[in-house]
C-alpha cells in the first residue's frame, strides 16, 4: 500500500500495474489472508515487515491484459479450470470466496 491509498486504491492500482487493465469498480469478497514473507522476498517489502495480508476482490473486464515482467502469459478459465491451475491452498480458498460473494 502506498501512504494514504486505501485497500480498494492499493487493489486498482495494483490490478492496473501488472496487468494494464483499468478496472473501475471491484467487489470485494470480504475474505483475506497472510502468509510469512519469505527470505529471498523480505527485500522488497519495508524492513520490519514480517507477514503479507492478501485481500481477495473480483472485476468485470472485457480488455485484454498488457503483462508486467513479472508476468508470462495470462488465461481466461472457468471456476473448476482455475482451481486446478492453482497450486497453494489459500489462493483456492481465495477463488471459492470469490465465487460466493459473486453469486450471492
Amino acid at each position: 500500500m502506498e501512504t494514504g491509498e486505501t485497500l480498494q486504491e492499493t487493489a486498482l492500482r495494483e490490478i492496473n500495474e501488472e496487468s494494464g487493465l483499468n478496472v473501475s469498480q471491484l467487489l470485494s469478497s470480504e475474505y483475506s489472508y497472510e502468509y510469512a514473507i519469505k527470505k529471498e522476498w523480505k527485500s522488497k517489502y519495508p524492513k520490519d515487515s514480517i507477514f503479507i495480508t492478501e485481500h481477495v476482490y473480483s472485476a468485470y473486464t472485457d480488455e485484454i491484459p498488457t503483462l508486467s515482467d513479472e508476468h508470462s502469459e495470462f488465461g481466461w478459465f472457468n471456476l473448476k479450470e482455475a482451481m486446478e491451475l492453482l497450486n497453494f491452498g489459500n489462493n483456492k480458498e481465495a477463488l471459492s470466496h470469490v465465487e460466493v460473494s459473486l453469486n450471492s
